[in-house]
């Protein structure tokens, strides 16, 4: 491509210095409401060794923006939910664990940066969003005299339930009312020791599948 000028500079230095979030994983980008949201950071460090502080931020919750006001760029307001300190020698990185609890419903976004700056501030931070969102909904089927009170234990254990942290929530019927459910309220379905369904009942399930569910 004769037409493409090419320079090339090199702006290195000999012996750099910086500090780096490198990588940021979430345990879970949806979790219930109550749950707590894990994730865990790795920071990186090149040059001198030496203490290195990390924060995690989130945008407060209904705080408006980004806007553009009067031409000026006007971020979400944040607040720090987790600070750490870790000693790191150079050419080294660690992972950071954080975890926020307490978080309403909605979507949340925040970040986690390197407390003060460096010669490169472009890797000091890294993003994340996470949804909270109520319990998932289960409709549980269960034929006469069957034991349904350990499934709904196991689905939605009592601790959960009474801390407000269940990940489901467990609407138990007989086997003869589920003709009448409206599956599409359901995001699955479980059955405990059912008898043979009939060719309605199999052509309901067919079309919930179809549409998604499980």
């Amino acid at each position: 491509a004769p037409e493409v000028s090419l320079q090339i500079i090199d702006v290195g230095v000999e012996q750099p210095q910086n500090d780096a979030v490198v990588e940021l994983e979430l345990q879970q980008e949806m979790v219930p409401t109550g749950s707590p949201v894990n994730l865990r950071a790795n920071v990186a460090r090149v040059g001198a060794s030496g203490d290195l502080t990390v924060k995690l931020m989130v945008e407060r919750e209904n705080s408006t923006g980004p806007i553009i006001v009067d031409g000026q760029l006007e971020l979400p307001e944040v607040v720090t939910r987790g600070e750490k300190s870790v000693e790191l020698e150079p050419g080294t990185s660690q992972w950071i664990p954080f975890s926020v609890s307490s978080l309403p419903y909605g979507t949340h976004h925040g970040y986690v940066e390197l407390a003060g700056k460096d010669g490169l501030e472009i890797d000091d931070r890294q993003y994340f969003t996470v949804h909270v969102r109520p319990p998932w909904p289960w409709l549980v089927a269960a034929a006469p005299n069957t034991e349904r009170l350990f499934v709904t234990v196991v689905l939605a254990p009592y601790f959960f339930r009474e801390t407000v942290r269940e990940r489901l929530e467990c609407t138990v019927i007989s086997l003869d009312d589920f003709p009448n459910r409206r599956l599409q309220d359901y995001a699955e379905l479980a059955f405990v020791d059912p008898t043979p369904l009939g060719d309605e009942t199999w052509q309901k399930l067919i079309r919930y599948v179809e549409r998604g569910g499980c």
